[in-house]
């Protein structure tokens, strides 16, 4: 879904609207966000604006309603330090990727790696096939050795 471009006053034109490039920081405070979570939820922000227009907060509380928004919720929940250090174990696996593949992802476990779908894994966390498919099988080969050692 496309984020709402705000409507302004054309600068030139006094009576005409138009729209604008994006929306002002008054507007985002009124419906309870920064600059920074807006341009996360890919919300254009122009910060010359400082008008705040009725019409620009309504467009902006009816998009957030329509994504799910809610003020001070994460978008993806926390990841323990322990998950992340366990899908490092995994060759190819650095910090940014377990946590992608933790909050994104939903893997906890390299078992859960293993086991996972490549191709919904893909859609989810944004990485290539073959990257997933080459962690999920090095995934495979430790689980493998990790059994062997047990017994």
């Amino acid at each position: 879904m496309e984020p709402p471009l705000p409507i302004v006053r054309s600068p030139t034109h006094r009576r005409k609207m138009r729209f604008g490039k994006g929306f002002s920081i008054g507007e985002l405070k009124a419906v309870g966000l920064t600059a920074g979570e807006a341009q996360n939820l890919g919300i254009y922000v122009d910060k010359r604006r400082k008008s705040v227009r009725e019409e620009n907060i309504e467009r902006l509380k009816k998009y957030l309603e329509e994504i799910g928004w809610e003020p001070g919720k994460s978008k993806y929940p926390k990841v323990s330090k322990e998950v992340v250090e366990e899908l490092m174990k995994v060759e190819g696996v650095n910090i940014h990727v377990a946590r992608i593949l933790a909050k994104k992802g939903g893997i906890s476990s390299i078992k859960e790696l293993a086991e996972s779908d490549i191709d919904e894994l893909a859609k989810k966390t944004g990485y290539s096939k073959s990257r997933i498919n080459r962690w999920v099988e090095y995934a495979k080969k430790l689980l493998e050795s990790i059994a062997t050692a047990a017994q």
